[in-house]
């Protein structure tokens, strides 16, 4: 058990983890105390950061203010839950250390409990800048990682649009169907049953020789075209009949 009041540290990046009573700020927190040995008699004086692993010395009060209060203790420590709440950067985890040192305050981490020690041995130095910079590059690979997803994520978005848009594009070049007061066009190009109103028969002379001349597409006639024909055939075979029954007599 711990002699005197145990300073602990924790540090999330975000709102929602320091929010979250069971994510990272909890296990850090969990963890801390079980380093310094903390029960539920022992005075403790806990942190929890919301910030930025990465940003400079002058912006990390509240770690600094941590170190000078408890550099007036006895003790002389602060525990943190793992090694990366300290700083997500090299430089920065450097310069915290030597804060620490030149205050003789000792940061424990719970991961790594010799690694900020004051007089380390060269495995201990080496050992020490390792995990400096290994922080630093999961920071990076995980950085590089969201910029990739959300890249891929709008690079997916501007193909949707795309398609989309080529859709649009297809369906303004679409031939139409010939309507009773409707437009007409022949693989794209304008027919001559563009006027509005009733098909007269000269028209639909003309549409019947264009369908019958059609090879590549199919005009479809919809509604009111298809009866106005129907009428103007049956007119022709009428008028053919009459023709023929005057010609006999």
């Amino acid at each position: 058990m711990p002699k005197g009041k145990v300073f602990a540290y924790a540090r999330t990046s975000s709102k929602t983890n320091a929010k979250n009573p069971f994510g990272s700020r909890k296990r850090q927190i969990d963890s801390a105390l079980a380093a310094a040995g903390a029960t539920k008699k022992t005075p403790v004086e806990l942190v929890c950061d919301v910030i930025c692993g990465t940003l400079p010395l002058p912006q990390r009060s509240t770690f600094t203010n941590l170190l000078e209060k408890a550099s007036k203790t006895k003790q002389k420590k602060v525990y943190v839950g793992e090694s990366r709440a300290v700083a997500r950067n090299y430089d920065l985890s450097d310069e915290l250390y030597k804060m620490g040192k030149k205050l003789g305050v000792t940061i424990v981490a719970a991961d790594a409990p010799g690694l900020f020690d004051h007089n380390p041995g060269p495995l201990q130095v080496f050992q020490r800048r390792v995990d400096f910079a290994r922080t630093e590059l999961e920071k990076d690979l995980t950085v590089l990682r969201l910029g990739q997803s959300r890249d891929a994520e709008l690079k997916t978005q501007g193909r949707a649009k795309e398609v989309a848009a080529l859709k649009r594009k297809k369906a303004k070049l679409s031939p139409q169907k010939i309507t009773f007061e409707g437009k007409a066009k022949l693989v794209g190009r304008r027919s001559t049953l563009e006027k509005k109103g009733k098909l007269t028969n000269k028209q639909v002379a003309e549409a019947k020789k264009a369908i019958k001349g059609q090879r590549k597409g199919r005009v479809r006639l919809a509604g009111h075209g298809r009866q106005a024909l129907r009428r103007a055939q049956v007119r022709d075979s009428f008028a053919r009949l009459g023709a023929a029954h005057r010609q006999r007599i």
